[in-house]
């Protein structure tokens, strides 16, 4: 099991930047338990082949947007048992490459 602290801010692109044209997409799949809170700290992941489920703790309560993270991996079986507890999905295409010296999308 891994422990971060992690600060997210979010952003919406107004176009896809043109780095990304060749690069391959890693498709995640992420599923929030439990599925009828407004802010669920539980997130099932599938990452490519990978998968893990993660528990966000938000420092201040209330404010999710710096928050401490517990992930533990899992495997393909537990993943596919623990999906069945939630309807509440999010799939995803994510790129990364460098801009400006920067990695994004890793």
């Amino acid at each position: 099991m891994s422990t971060e602290e992690e600060f997210e801010l979010t952003f919406l692109a107004s176009r896809l930047p043109s780095e990304i044209k060749n690069k391959d997409a890693v498709e995640y799949s992420d599923i929030y338990i439990p599925e009828d809170a407004d802010f669920p700290v539980l997130r099932l992941r599938k990452k490519g082949e990978n998968f893990e489920l993660t528990k966000k703790v938000p420092i201040v309560e209330g404010d999710y947007s710096k928050h401490v993270e517990d992930t533990i991996v899992l495997s393909k079986s537990e993943f596919q048992s623990l999906k069945k507890s939630s309807n509440r999905k999010v799939e995803k295409l994510r790129y990364s490459f460098q801009n400006h010296g920067i990695l994004h999308g890793g």
